[in-house]
This record gives structure tokens, sequence and C-alpha cells, in this order.
């Protein structure tokens, strides 16, 4: 999890007056701050949310793949995106995502050369 998030999320369990080192703490709650139902926060949450936003086929799970590309951009390896993921192999990841990382290709040759060049 990156530094800024890691604050914000402790600033918010703080709000809360929860104890951010308490693994066990719930970060989204219902209304009456018990643990979230999916179908309820479907209806209640999401539903309104994107169609406010004027998404209103836009599913949750499309988030995932608009996250890749910026892992990918920010120099995720495919095995990192692959286990944040949670993909069961590689492959399936690098079957979906695979074409995120030509440019990481550029990227690694231009290193390789600078490193080359270094050492003539």
């Amino acid at each position: 999890m990156p530094a800024f998030l890691a604050a914000q999320l402790t600033d918010h369990l703080s709000s809360l007056d929860l104890d951010p080192s308490n693994a066990y703490a719930l970060v989204f709650t219902a209304s009456r701050g018990v643990r979230l139902h999916a179908g309820n926060w479907h209806g209640d949450v999401w539903k309104p949310s994107r169609e406010a936003a004027g998404f209103p086929s836009l599913r949750f799970h499309h988030l995932r793949h608009s996250a890749v590309p910026l892992w990918v951009d920010t120099g995720a390896n495919l095995l990192q995106v692959s286990r944040w993921l949670g993909h069961r192999s590689v492959k399936i990841t690098a079957d979906v995502y695979g074409h995120l990382f030509s440019e990481t290709n550029d990227a690694v040759m231009a290193r390789l050369d600078e490193t080359f060049r270094s050492l003539a």
C-alpha cells in the first residue's frame, strides 16, 4: 500500500475512534457501523454513485481493469500485478494484461544500453 494511502487510512480509522493498528478494524461499514454486505452496498452506494458520475453500466470489477495500467505505468512487473489481482498464475495476468507491458520492454532495453555504455 502506498504511504499516502496508509496515512489516509490511519486518519480515517482514527476519525472513527478505531485503533489503526487493529488489523481487524472495519474500514468501510454499513450505516449502523457493522459489517458491510455487498448486496446492500451495491444498491445503496455503488449504483447511485455510478449513475451520478454518468457511468450507469460500470461494474465494480471494471475498476480492476483501470488500476492495472496505473500500476504498470509506475513500474509494477507482471508478477506483482498478478499477485495484487489474486490470479492463480502469471499466465492469466499475461493473457489479459500482457499488452500493457510492451513499453516496459523499451525502458528495460534503454537501461541495459545505459548500463553497458557506462561500463565501456
